[in-house]
């Protein structure tokens, strides 16, 4: 593969995963950075949680595109697919 077309394929999913990151930090913000501590009329602003939010979901996100990427382009790796077969044989459904 051209190392040019792996570059952008690599920054697409990137920014694709970025997107899904910033996404998922906006939906858990009220609930996983702000509490509110109604008696005491208190906001305690706990960011580092949104970070944490944020890395996790950018890694997992491309995690996620690798693994479906790979699934649909078959998945095994060279031999795999005479090892597979040895399996069906071996193990009958």
């Amino acid at each position: 593969m051209d190392l040019h077309v792996f570059a952008r394929r690599a920054l697409r999913e990137a920014a694709l995963s970025a997107g899904t990151a910033l996404w998922f930090m906006f939906l858990t913000f009220p609930i996983m950075v702000m509490k509110i501590s109604p008696l005491d009329k208190t906001i305690q602003w706990r960011l580092n949680r949104m970070v944490w939010v944020g890395v996790s979901t950018f890694v997992l996100s491309l995690v996620w595109r690798y693994l479906m990427a790979r699934r649909d382009r078959g998945g095994l790796p060279r031999g795999g697919a005479e090892l597979a077969e040895e399996d069906r044989r071996a193990h009958p459904v």
